[in-house]
């Protein structure tokens, strides 16, 4: 909706600057009443309005598709107080705003994670995320990555893992303090992000070839993957703690299987993206949405 309103507002601009620029051109005389209206309104019209249709064009731009980067993962710590911290990644808007997105030790580890594939997913595609006000706060920073040799060599536990217990993320914070490195940033709680509805669905004649049914590594979900002709793969996805999850999971890719090379739609809704997903069939890649979310029309 906001989209589209800033669209038709930019034309309309440009139809009021192409009409200036016409009569400049052509001499046009305009008249109120019996006022001549000089030819240096129409030079003022046609900047003034020339310079809203773009500024709207670009805004509609970057309504739809504002995010242009995610960074990797980060253990943060708060130079005021030991007591606040955790981990996020910033990311990066194309109206070059930034904002640290950060989770707190006692959260679903796997949250942050599947927020910064929400992010993702607007990047590759197009949607619209919603954020509170972010708080400006002074932190200690350090990669996930560059923590991982210490995490390794003196307690035995990969720092880049996903899914970590409190205690690993207090060591990690204390050796993020401990280096030094901190920075003022405005921060966001992952929990106060909303984000928009979006999708992506393609016919089922597209379908190449079917991965099937996996556990992640990490022994959270099950996935199975079609591979499109032309676009990128969809990962369906089901979590490993429903009772039953494989043999739903299979039933589904079955179905997707029997109308591969119709007319058929398959439609996928809140779709994340990944870069890389770790199973034990090797790594996959793209779309990825949860079983709930996937449909066949």
């Amino acid at each position: 909706m906001q989209n589209s309103a800033l669209l038709t507002a930019g034309v309309v601009f440009l139809i009021v600057a192409v009409f200036h620029l016409l009569r400049l051109v052509f001499r046009w005389e305009a008249k109120i009443g019996k006022l001549i209206v000089p030819m240096w309104v129409s030079v003022a019209g046609f900047i003034l309005a020339l310079s809203l249709s773009l500024w709207m064009f670009s805004l509609a731009y970057t309504a739809d598709n504002p995010v242009t980067f995610a960074s990797d993962t980060y253990i943060f710590s708060s130079t005021q107080s030991q007591d606040f911290f955790g981990e996020g990644f910033f990311l990066n808007l194309r109206n070059g705003k930034e904002f640290f997105i950060y989770s707190k030790p006692e959260d679903n580890p796997h949250d942050l994670a599947n927020t910064k594939r929400k992010f993702y997913a607007l990047i590759k595609a197009r949607g619209s995320f919603r954020q509170p006000e972010a708080r400006m706060v002074d932190v200690y920073l350090s990669s996930k990555y560059d923590l991982n040799v210490f995490a390794q060599s003196h307690y035995g536990f990969s720092a880049e893992h996903s899914s970590l217990p409190a205690k690993d993320y207090l060591i990690l914070a204390g050796e993020t303090r401990n280096r030094g490195l901190h920075k003022i940033t405005p921060m966001i709680y992952y929990k106060s992000l909303s984000f928009g509805e979006n999708e992506i669905e393609f016919s089922a004649r597209e379908i190449s070839n079917i991965k099937g049914v996996v556990m992640t590594t990490g022994g959270s979900v099950y996935i199975f993957t079609i591979e499109r002709k032309d676009g990128e793969p969809l990962s369906v996805v089901i979590a490993a703690r429903e009772e039953n999850a494989q043999e739903k999971l299979t039933d589904f890719m079955q179905q997707v299987s029997r109308i591969s090379g119709s007319d058929k739609m398959i439609i996928a809704k809140n779709v994340q993206y990944q870069h890389e997903i770790f199973t034990f069939d090797g790594v996959r890649a793209g779309w990825t949405a949860f079983i709930d979310n996937v449909s066949i029309k």
